[in-house]
């Protein structure tokens, strides 16, 4: 009885097609949000970067990943506090968590237990108003996220600040949101996760550019011009 289905992206397209939908029924309407409104805040951010971090309470001189989700098992925030316990002794690595949960406590007992208070800032919850600050303070995001993480759309935000990613396998937009521009790894493994973290630190600088650069062309993708495109042609 339907004509057409709108996709958000490979995943949701997939899902369709498992229950005998027909490509020519499929319009990828990609999942998006407010691309300018966030790219408009990076240009003017970025221009100081120092006073920036400064302001947050951020290392002027480390290379920051922020993670942006609630402190909950679904999106396992405890997995890249994990990772950074397997990076070298030396890494210059800070982790930015922005949100708030019921695993607050447990994080804070494991940041306590192995001598990460210098390389971890909680933040508590941030409004939505205050988040491109933390993006445009950061140099990579990272999602850990396990089971029904449909999509993760502070990926995209994520991505208008130039962000390179890391993603987990379990995250939907992982296999729309990474070309060029970041690494997807199985859910759990944090020690896949350490590994990416510590190339992405270790890669010379023209590659991470690079990646930047993927991020910044990817997201114009997903967009709500494009959107209406979709609609339109179906």
């Amino acid at each position: 009885m339907i004509d057409t289905f709108l996709a958000v992206g490979n995943q949701n397209k997939a899902f369709f097609n498992y229950f005998g939908v027909p490509d020519h029924k499929i319009v990828i309407a990609p999942h998006c949000i407010d691309n300018q409104r966030f790219i408009e805040q990076n240009n003017i951010l970025k221009k100081d970067k120092n006073a920036l971090r400064q302001s947050l309470g951020i290392p002027l001189s480390k290379t920051v990943l922020i993670f942006s989700g609630k402190y909950i098992e679904k999106k396992r925030p405890l997995d890249l506090l994990h990772a950074l316990t397997l990076l070298p002794p030396n890494a210059n690595v800070f982790a930015v968590f922005v949100g708030e949960g019921n695993l607050r406590s447990e994080m804070e007992q494991f940041i306590a237990e192995h001598n990460l208070m210098n390389k971890v800032l909680l933040t508590g919850f941030v409004n939505q108003s205050l988040m491109p600050q933390y993006y445009a303070a950061s140099d990579i995001y990272v999602m850990c996220s396990g089971d029904w993480e449909t999509w993760g759309l502070s990926t995209n935000e994520a991505l208008c600040f130039d962000l390179p990613v890391i993603l987990s396998d379990m995250v939907g937009c992982a296999y729309d949101l990474i070309d060029g521009n970041g690494f997807m790894y199985p859910s759990g493994n944090v020690a896949a996760l350490a590994k990416y973290i510590q190339q992405m630190l270790s890669m010379p600088k023209t590659n991470f550019e690079a990646m930047q650069q993927h991020s910044r062309t990817l997201i114009q993708r997903y967009s709500y011009e494009n959107v209406l495109l979709a609609i339109k042609s179906s």
